[in-house]
């Protein structure tokens, strides 16, 4: 059962699109390193059982459960779940070292594989696996800042692209907390403009956005954002270009 369940971890990626019935019962979780487990529900709305397989990686998506070394335990790892029921899940860290300055990021992969009935026919019938994956955030004791106050942070700068042709937007992140983008524009002229997406920012990380054609001169203007908060709702900020 472990080999199809790793199996079907590669062939759910080949689905992006297709619709899960297990759900979480959040979008993000986060784990304080003072807890000694975290917490979280899945809930099966569909009308079959499904085998449920949970487990944790450390960015590398196409990463089976046996393969990964990310310190979480999941129990139960690989569990039934009835039509219409919940099960809850118990996470664990197994206090391997992690950075006391600041987050650690990994994933949280629910992997659910729908129960199977003969088709009318007698004839073969495609099963499609689902695979949702959420972001998981460690988070020390005693960081510096406070987490809602982390975006207000950033540092926005117009730097040169690579190359010498046109100008990218640079984000500084100084804080100890990871910051998760909904959408970012920059506005000049009292026009704003839509810039490409980007996923999240490490802490005492940066990240470069490239920007429309300016000229030779500097960007001037003001960068409005959103970001995901803790609670899987978003926040809004602005911030003016940094010289």
């Amino acid at each position: 059962m472990r080999l199809a369940l790793a199996a079907a971890v590669l062939f759910s990626l080949a689905h992006p699109s297709a619709h899960a019935d297990v759900a979480l019962d959040r979008t993000r979780l986060i784990y304080p390193a003072s807890e000694k487990e975290v917490g979280f529900r899945v809930r099966n709305e569909g009308a079959q059982p499904s085998l449920v397989q949970v487990w944790v990686d450390s960015g590398d998506k196409g990463q089976t459960p046996d393969e990964s070394e990310a310190p979480f335990l999941v129990t139960p790892p690989v569990v039934r779940v009835d039509a219409q029921n919940g099960q809850r899940f118990r996470l664990r860290h197994t206090g391997a070292a992690l950075p006391k300055d600041r987050e650690s990021a990994f994933w949280l992969n629910v992997l659910e594989v729908p129960s199977s009935s003969p088709n009318e026919d007698g004839g073969n019938r495609l099963h499609i696996v689902f695979r949702s994956r959420i972001k998981l955030f460690f988070r020390p004791d005693g960081l510096d800042g406070r987490v809602d106050q982390a975006p207000a942070m950033l540092i926005w700068r117009a730097v040169p692209a690579g190359g010498g042709a046109g100008w990218e937007l640079e984000c500084e992140n100084p804080s100890a907390y990871h910051i998760s983008f909904s959408e970012v524009a920059w506005s000049v002229g009292g026009e704003s403009k839509s810039l490409p997406p980007t996923d999240m920012l490490a802490p005492r990380g940066r990240v470069r956005i490239p920007l429309p054609s300016t000229g030779p001169s500097r960007p001037q203007g003001t960068v409005h954002f959103s970001v995901i908060n803790d609670y899987g709702g978003r926040s809004e900020f602005s911030a003016p270009l940094k010289p």
